[in-house]
């Protein structure tokens, strides 16, 4: 509950006592707080309670850049959730995070008609509190009214006051969620160097990669490349998502060092982190049909064994995203393990080929010698008439010569 003296009524400077502003917003993480998106709610919601407002929105920094991490009131919330304002390219905005303190707009369509946030609802009025902890910015709560005129300064003087309690349950939050989250991560590098050790089957085994990074570090998405040496490129093989069917499909098939992140990183076997605006990276590659292909944050890592790179995998997030040293490690450790026992299936495979090859071989080798003695032909003749017969009815030259197998194999009772 947040307890509001009027204002007037307070002991500090001009009648008003940081005090009073006593919201809910836990400063430590538990079982109830540890979700980041749950603390932001609660902040907005208790800030409407602080100081009434149409609608408010939090943003979070990210580099030189502000973006919309919840918001309430507002009447397209999927629109201002996708809004990202550059500091270099906002001067009022820049101002209001260096200075430190609120800023109150009377009426924002005239103080700043560009103002993104108040033209998606009509809002006139505006407080803006920088999101301050110990001494670091990290964000911005905007408070907003329909009517102009509708904020004082001690109203802003309120919101500041909240502002700070607020910064640091976020930390908070945010700590205790990279915790349980570098932990899982731990857990999910050795569950993939158990659980791929135990499957031959390529595809396989490519599929359940994609599967425990994406459930396990909550990606937005991840595709799986393997490198085709013949071609020099590299393929899909594995995907999360409604692209997985549609790419594979389509065969997606990328230069090694010539189209895209990925097929750089193939070429120099090095990661790559894009945090955000990915697609500005200029050796980005856009696939303009694909839903999925709208992100923010990309990192792409070699799949490597023996030295030698034998895929890619790329992890996507739709919003900004902050792929840490640790994180990244952990990802290039699974690309390690995963890379040898690709390399292991792909053997596997190739043995199994080879059998297969051998096997079919010598079933025609037996059906042309069957062929050969009952019509009185050379080797090239069986040849030919087991063709003809293969393309006649259908069927694989193996097919057809293990069908002539089985009409010369004894009937019983004879």
């Amino acid at each position: 509950m947040i307890v509001r003296q009027r204002l007037g009524e307070g002991s500090g400077e001009n009648g008003l006592s940081v005090e009073a502003v006593r919201p809910t917003v836990p400063s430590s993480p538990s079982r109830h707080s540890a979700d980041l998106q749950e603390i932001l709610q609660m902040i907005l919601e208790q800030s409407d309670h602080l100081v009434d407002c149409d609608a408010c929105a939090l943003l979070l920094l990210t580099g030189d850049t502000l973006h919309v991490v919840a918001s309430r009131g507002f009447p397209g919330p999927e629109r201002v959730e996708q809004l990202r304002f550059n500091l270099k390219a906002q001067p009022d905005l820049r101002r209001v995070i260096e200075a430190g303190h609120p800023v109150v707009f009377p009426d924002v369509t005239i103080a700043e008609p560009s103002e993104s946030i108040a033209a998606l609802g009509g809002f006139r009025a505006c407080i803006r509190a920088p999101l301050i902890y110990r001494d670091r910015p990290i964000g911005l709560l905007v408070l907003l009214k329909a009517e102009p005129d509708a904020y004082s300064e001690k109203d802003a003087q309120f919101t500041m006051a909240f502002a700070g309690q607020a910064a640091m349950a976020i930390e908070n939050a945010r700590l205790y969620a990279e915790a349980r989250r570098q932990a899982l991560q731990l857990e999910a590098a050795s569950q993939a160097g158990q659980k791929v050790t135990s499957i031959l089957e390529l595809d396989e085994l490519l599929a359940e990669v994609v599967r425990l990074i994406r459930e396990t570090f909550g990606y937005y998405h991840v595709h799986l490349f393997l490198v085709d040496g013949q071609s020099n490129e590299i393929v899909l093989r594995a995907s999360s998502g409604h692209a997985n069917e549609s790419l594979k499909t389509r065969g997606l098939r990328l230069k090694i060092g010539e189209q895209g992140i990925t097929g750089w990183v193939a070429q120099h076997r090095e990661p790559v982190a894009v945090n955000m605006n990915a697609a500005e990276d200029p050796r980005f590659k856009l696939f303009n049909d694909l839903p999925e292909d709208y992100f923010e944050a990309f990192l792409s890592v070699p799949v490597v064994s023996r030295g030698r790179v034998v895929g890619v995998i790329n992890l996507q997030n739709r919003t900004p995203y902050e792929y840490t040293r640790r994180e990244v490690g952990l990802i290039v450790t699974i690309g390690v393990l995963v890379g040898a026992e690709i390399e292991m299936a792909r053997l596997e495979n190739a043995n199994v080929h080879l059998s297969d090859q051998l096997e079919s071989r010598q079933i025609i080798q037996r059906a042309k010698g069957i062929l050969q003695r009952s019509l009185g032909i050379n080797d090239v003749g069986a040849d030919l008439i087991l063709e003809q017969e293969s393309r006649r009815r259908g069927k694989s030259v193996r097919e057809i010569s293990e069908s002539l197998l089985l009409s010369e194999e004894p009937k019983p009772g004879k």
